[in-house]
């Protein structure tokens, strides 16, 4: 008898010290999560601000621009345009540009832009400036 109780101690120890097996865990329900539109398509473009430099006859314009976010940082460097974009004598160098760019398979251009026209200087109603003195 005193065997017999050893025996089952002894088991009962072993089944207590084993280690737990692991649960499996419980898969989680896949969220549905909106994939985020793909930067530098003409439907989610690159957007950039800055002003012409140059205007190459090659079809590419040197843009000194500021950062294009999730691009790259603020630089002057030449851009490809894509055809049609730009009309003869509609861009001038100097002029304030906002444009829109496209990542292709080989490279990048750009798809759309837009002169940003210059403010006019509001002249006092009377029409004397500020400081004048009359004679």
């Amino acid at each position: 008898m005193k065997l017999s109780l050893t025996l089952l101690l002894s088991a009962i120890l072993v089944v207590s010290c084993a280690p737990a097996a692991d649960p499996e865990p419980a898969s989680a329900p896949e969220a549905e999560v909106e994939a985020e539109p793909v930067a530098g398509t003409r439907e989610n473009p690159f957007l950039g601000h800055g002003f012409i430099r140059e205007i190459r006859d090659d079809g590419v314009l040197v843009i000194e621009h500021e950062e294009i976010p999730g691009f790259m940082m603020g630089i002057t460097m030449g851009f490809p345009v894509a055809e049609g974009v730009v009309a003869e004598g509609t861009l001038a160098v100097d002029d304030e540009i906002n444009f829109q760019i496209e990542s292709l398979t080989e490279g990048y251009q750009i798809f759309n832009i837009e002169k940003v026209e210059a403010e006019e200087e509001e002249m006092p109603e009377d029409g004397d400036s500020e400081g004048s003195t009359s004679a």
